[in-house]
């Protein structure tokens, strides 16, 4: 059963990556929705407030920036070893964003 879901969730993604692709290529300024969970962005309930009153904030990304996001990442990981500066970096085990 494992390997079935594994096989699934790697079919998923290899065509996840296709359309992601295809929409940069031919509809790059068109948007979906972030989903991103604003309840999580701070335990502070007056922030996760101010954020969503925000006019400037938008629920939305388009599809040319998620992807630029995607490989931005990937390029970071790969070339991680090659940032001089010094560096910390923390994400506790309770963060959902």
């Amino acid at each position: 059963m494992r390997a079935t879901l594994r096989m699934a969730a790697a079919y998923s993604r290899k065509y996840a990556s296709r359309a992601r692709v295809l929409l940069y290529s031919l509809m790059p300024s068109f948007t979906l929705d972030n989903g991103l969970d604003v309840e999580n962005l701070s335990h502070d309930r007056k922030v996760v407030e101010t954020y969503k009153k925000d006019p400037l904030v938008t629920p939305m990304v388009s599809s040319a920036l998620g992807l630029d996001i995607i490989n931005t990442g990937r390029w970071v990981e790969e070339h991680g070893e090659d940032f001089t500066l010094p560096l910390l970096l923390m994400q506790g085990l309770g963060d959902h964003v």
